[in-house]
């Protein structure tokens, strides 16, 4: 794909670029071999009867069920695929350099699903089959078709966001990254059927409701937690229907329209989970959804009214506003994740769930489905994300000695740390230091887009007496029934 003289320009200055790809692939395939290795039970086996058993791996007939599956090992290998790709063609032209990189990551990628399939023998209860390397296989062809088709665009893409300057560029940016996220996200694990007696199926086991259970037994924790969740996720897409074809210069779409299109959006992408058979239909999500999108809406055009208005009034005292805010919301996240609070003074019991604390990282996301596993992992982002972007808010008014990104890292760190720690003495409670893991990624993220776009608020505000660096830096650059707090 050609690259004019003004993108070639813009890529020696902006992410990603050639060194970011291949950073990127080296985490994610070292993530791809660890989490087919997960929990790690290693098994003692002679390599001559690893081989023999590996000769008669079977090829499966996979039903509806375990379709799932499937994709999510190909989906594992798409990104593998597309970011060692990208490494070696990224800003770069020539069909024998595109042809040749192809063949070697081809075969590196069918290279590295034998390999781990093969390992899988030493570490059961691993499932090993033909299936899986088939699917990897794909996954890594199918990642090298998608850069040969997208790739550079999408470089150049995502390069507008380091490239942009004001908040409103970078706001665009985010909400529509978010948004294809969304849409994504929710045709996941891309288990897709049409047929009517697997729809029938899917209604005869509960995935398909009016009312979710959960709703009809009045206000309980779990009622809370799940529309606090499932509001949360559509917060972001509020703030795109408010701002979406509009222009700075112009007002806020209404609230009336932005009620209007959040329905629309809901129920558009609770319809398509009809056709995603492990997927739930729950006519609730229509009401949360929407909720959600006119809260975000409603914020957005709060901030947006707001933010010229703010360099007359003392920063500090919102600083401090700020910091309440994210003391506020600490003692939400106590409340949500330690309730019912029901404290034992068992020693042993103290003693032996404090060693679980330290068990095999990701282990327990392996005993259910893929998709839960990744429910779970971004469920525990958006809760922590608020709390870093509050943190972040803070420090921008404030002066502090402490460098202001690991200012905001550590108070946020230690709340999840200390939450995790108090789980140990709730037995109803799964202890694992895999959330923070999961809950260190939220805030960071939080912690990130909230500086981003603050220091570009510095820029446009000219009167504003502190200087971009003052976030985080001077080069710092985002349902399940099955999924209760009770089991996080």
């Amino acid at each position: 794909m050609a690259v004019d003289s003004s993108q070639e320009q813009v890529s020696q200055s902006s992410v990603p670029r050639r060194g970011h790809y291949c950073l990127l692939a080296v985490v994610w395939t070292a993530l791809a071999v660890y989490g087919s290795l997960v929990p790690l039970h290693y098994s003692q086996l002679d390599f001559a009867q690893a081989i023999e058993r590996f000769r008669q791996i079977p090829y499966l007939r996979l039903g509806i069920d375990s379709r799932s599956d499937w994709v999510a090992n190909l989906l594992l290998f798409i990104p593998i695929g597309f970011t060692w790709t990208a490494t070696f063609l990224v800003d770069r032209r020539g069909l024998l350099r595109a042809f040749v990189t192809a063949v070697i990551v081809v075969a590196c990628s069918i290279a590295a699903s034998v390999a781990i399939e093969f390992t899988q023998i030493w570490f059961p209860p691993r499932t090993v089959s033909q299936n899986d390397i088939y699917a990897e296989a794909i996954g890594g062809l199918t990642g090298i078709f998608l850069w040969f088709i997208l790739g550079q665009r999408l470089t150049n893409w995502l390069r507008s966001y380091s490239a942009a300057h004001s908040a409103n560029q970078q706001l665009d940016w985010l909400l529509q990254a978010y948004f294809l996220g969304l849409v994504v996200y929710s045709v996941l694990p891309f288990d897709l059927t049409i047929r009517p007696e697997e729809i029938f199926r899917k209604y005869r086991e509960g995935k398909i409701v009016l009312v979710n259970p959960i709703f009809r037994h009045g206000i309980t924790l779990g009622t809370i937690y799940e529309i606090v969740t499932d509001s949360l996720v559509f917060l972001p897409v509020g703030a795109l229907v408010a701002t979406a074809f509009k222009s700075t210069h112009q007002s806020i779409r209404p609230m009336g329209q932005c009620l209007v299109i959040g329905l629309m959006v809901t129920s558009i992408l609770e319809g398509v989970q009809l056709f995603v058979y492990s997927r739930f239909t729950d006519a609730s999500d229509l009401v949360t959804g929407t909720l959600g999108v006119c809260i975000g809406a409603w914020l957005t055009a709060r901030w947006r009214s707001q933010r010229h208005e703010t360099a007359s009034v003392d920063n500090a005292k919102f600083g401090w506003m700020w910091l309440a805010l994210a003391v506020v919301y600490s003692m939400v996240l106590c409340a949500v994740f330690l309730s019912p609070f029901d404290v034992t003074h068992d020693k042993h019991l103290i003693k032996q769930r404090l060693e679980g604390v330290l068990r095999v990282p990701f282990s327990a996301l392996y005993a259910g489905t893929d998709f839960n596993a990744m429910n779970q992992v971004l469920r525990k982002a958006l809760w922590y994300a608020p709390l870093g972007a509050l943190l972040a808010m803070s420090v921008s008014k404030l002066r502090t000695r402490v460098m202001p990104f690991i200012f905001c890292f550590s108070v946020a760190f230690g709340v999840a740390v200390f939450i995790e720690l108090g789980k140990v003495l709730i037995p109803s409670r799964i202890a694992d230091l895999t959330n923070v893991v999961l809950e260190a990624f939220g805030f960071t993220v939080g912690i990130i887009i909230t500086a981003r776009i603050t220091k570009s608020l510095t820029r446009v505000n000219a009167t504003t007496p502190f200087e971009p660096h003052a976030i985080c830096g001077s080069n710092l650059p985002s349902r399940s029934p099955e999924i209760h707090p009770a089991n996080e």
